[in-house]
């Protein structure tokens, strides 16, 4: 992991998520520390993710700027909970840049020993840093399987876009192949 000398851009990531946090959520913070693993090509959508805040007050930001944001009755303090990633200290994932997940028409169940990806916490950042940087939703014509969570009921969350008019949390099971359905990748 490096941690020493930053790229120009990383940098310009790293200051772009300090400006968010303040902006968005209204904390000050100090990346100075953060571990950011090593980004490989087609990786290079720095997501920035801090214990303070819960995918449950992502998605009340998602609300306040997108009024057509709804979840199922899901517990997204749950998704938190059980995530690939146990989150004490700030840190960061490379993603790739893209509008929709780039893997499709695959189960879950089918790849999960061979790649890692987004967590609903790490979608719903990149969802709302987006939407703030061009105005234009993620996951317009797909639902994006945030298979690094899982609820209680072992079901995976799903983030979509709703009529351009805000995003929905649903979730599937480990099963569901369609062509509507894609995984984000992620480097940890």
């Amino acid at each position: 992991m490096k941690t020493s000398v930053l790229n120009p851009d990383l940098k310009n990531q790293i200051k772009s998520w300090k400006n968010f946090y303040k902006k968005e959520f209204g904390i000050e913070k100090d990346f100075s520390n953060i571990r950011i693993p090593d980004s490989k090509g087609g990786f290079d959508r720095l997501i920035v993710v801090v214990p303070e805040i819960s995918s449950a007050d992502i998605f009340l930001n998602h609300i306040r700027l997108m009024p057509g944001s709804h979840r199922c009755d899901l517990s997204l303090r749950a998704a938190d909970e059980y995530s690939n990633r146990v989150q004490i200290n700030d840190y960061g994932v490379w993603i790739e840049d893209v509008r929709e997940p780039k893997i499709r028409n695959k189960t879950t169940f089918s790849i999960r020993h061979y790649y890692s990806f987004v967590t609903l916490k790490e979608e719903l950042l990149f969802a709302l840093k987006y939407y703030e940087e061009f105005g234009r939703f993620i996951n317009t014509y797909s639902y994006s399987i945030c298979a690094g969570s899982v609820f209680l009921d072992g079901r995976i969350p799903t983030l979509s876009c709703i009529n351009n008019d805000g995003f929905q949390i649903t979730s599937i099971d480990m099963y569901t192949k369609d062509d509507f359905f894609g995984h984000r990748r992620a480097i940890v």
